[in-house]
């Protein structure tokens, strides 16, 4: 599964990469995850066996919840400058 989201600037998507990259260890047998950024969208790449389906649907669950309070957090720093 390849999920990309856009986000405002490059440093906002390197921000968001440096905060989900400590969940990158301890992950399940037979699953991999691999993270980018290009341009202004971080990319989630998440492989795993086809038994796993349900441990792939909580990780992109996991995944899209961080992605949102990096956003929150981001934007709350933001109000405050």
């Amino acid at each position: 599964m390849d999920l990309s989201v856009e986000l405002r600037n490059r440093r906002v998507a390197e921000s968001i990469l440096a905060a989900l990259a400590p969940d990158n260890v301890d992950l399940p047998d037979g699953m991999e995850l691999h993270m980018r950024v290009e341009s202004t969208k971080l990319h989630v790449i998440i492989s795993c066996d086809i038994e796993r389906a349900d441990t792939l649907a909580a990780t992109v669950d996991e995944v899209l919840g961080h992605v949102r309070l990096a956003l929150a957090a981001e934007s709350s720093v933001g109000h405050c400058s």
